[in-house]
């Protein structure tokens, strides 16, 4: 028996050269006030924006090519109009590294 919210297994694919671009929108309206989005890579925080029922990321191919294969992550969902803040992870898993030929 599982108790608890169970993440999402996912892999999060950046390829050597190429900015790391992606979106979501949020079911039934807008982002909630104070909330964020953000992706924990390694021990990098990378933040996504939010405008209304979006949230968006862009990371440069700099920072994205620093990243080795392998390396885990987790997305982040930061309800921020608690206190303390209520943090849900809802995904995880690993880097994989695609290298264009």
């Amino acid at each position: 028996m599982d108790i608890g919210l169970k993440p999402t297994r996912a892999t999060l694919l950046l390829v050597t050269g190429s900015d790391f671009q992606w979106s979501f929108r949020w079911d039934g309206g807008n982002y909630p006030a104070g909330s964020s989005l953000y992706l924990l890579v390694g021990v990098s925080q990378w933040d996504f924006v939010i405008t209304a029922d979006s949230a968006a990321i862009k990371i440069e191919s700099t920072v994205a090519d620093a990243v080795q294969d392998g390396v885990g992550f987790k997305l982040v969902y930061k309800q921020g109009n608690t206190t303390p803040t209520t943090e849900t992870v809802i995904a995880y898993g690993q880097v994989k590294r695609l290298e264009p030929r």
